[in-house]
């Protein structure tokens, strides 16, 4: 189930990084794709928070990158690859590493900011 999660808020958090420099508002592309068959139960949800309400975290960062660490491991021990789940992982290591891991798991958004040269929105 996390990682269903991990992956689709990486690929959000790039979505909506590509959409602002395309010069797509953030509020704009999160109200045209959280209803839309595009998206999913989990990007409905976490959307609120992608645009920029980190009062609280539904579930930690670092939490979600422990559990990311857990299927690449289990996908080790299998003999299976799971590329996605390894850039999610790698993500979420870089965020973490930047202070955000007790921020919500969608506060990936913040690393992705930085790595993208975006302005960086800070998580309270």
């Amino acid at each position: 189930m996390n990682l269903l999660m991990g992956v689709q808020m990486q690929a959000m958090s790039e979505a909506i990084v590509f959409a602002e420099r395309a010069g797509l508002a953030r509020d704009t592309f999160i109200s045209l794709v959280a209803p839309s068959g595009y998206s999913s139960p989990v990007v409905r949800f976490k959307s609120g928070v992608m645009r920029r309400a980190f009062e609280r975290a539904d579930f930690k960062l670092a939490l979600m990158r422990k559990d990311l660490g857990l299927v690449l491991a289990e996908a080790l021990r299998l003999g299976t690859s799971v590329p996605a789940v390894a850039a999610s992982h790698q993500m979420l290591t870089s965020a973490v590493n930047a202070g955000l891991g007790d921020a919500d798991c969608a506060a990936v958004i913040v690393e992705m900011e930085r790595t993208a040269g975006s302005i960086v929105h800070t998580v309270p």
